[in-house]
Formats: C-alpha cells, sequence, structure tokens
C-alpha cells in the first residue's frame, strides 16, 4: 500500500469509525503524545493523514482487509492490542 493509499484510507476508515473505537483511538493517540484530549473527529483525521507511514503503523494494527470493500467486515482496525 503506497503511502497516498495509507492516508486515503486512514480518512474513509475514520469516516466510518463507530464512537466507542473513535474514543479507544483518541486515547491510544493522547498516550503517545500525537494528539491532545478534546480534540474533533475532524482534527483526528488531519493527524493521521499526516502523519508518516511508521507513525502509523507503529500506532495502528492494520488487520487484512478486503480491498473491494474494506468496511464488510468489522472491525478491520485496532486502534491498540488489548491490555
Amino acid at each position: 500500500m503506497s503511502s497516498e493509499e495509507l492516508k486515503g484510507f486512514l480518512a474513509n476508515w475514520l469516516a466510518e469509525i463507530d464512537e466507542f473505537s473513535l474514543k479507544s483511538l483518541h486515547h491510544r493517540l493522547v498516550e503517545n503524545g500525537v494528539c491532545k484530549k478534546g480534540v474533533s473527529k475532524r482534527e483526528l483525521s488531519r493527524i493521521l493523514v499526516e502523519l508518516e507511514d511508521e507513525e502509523v503503523l507503529s500506532l495502528i494494527r492494520i488487520d487484512e482487509f478486503d480491498e473491494d470493500d474494506p468496511f464488510r467486515e468489522s472491525p478491520i482496525w485496532t486502534a491498540f492490542k488489548n491490555d
């Protein structure tokens, strides 16, 4: 997956994320100093698409997904491993 494809996928995924997953992702990003508490969904999207690929992949584990229908399986992304 190219950098541009990854950024596009992140933006699309964030638009589809459910509230629980969004809170989990936000918690993980705050823990890693990527953003502050209270950041909006739009701001999270901006932050994610601007991160370098390695930074994104270190924060978010990408599960295998169907490229033709990436949101068919839920969840396809895990904000962090269960502690």
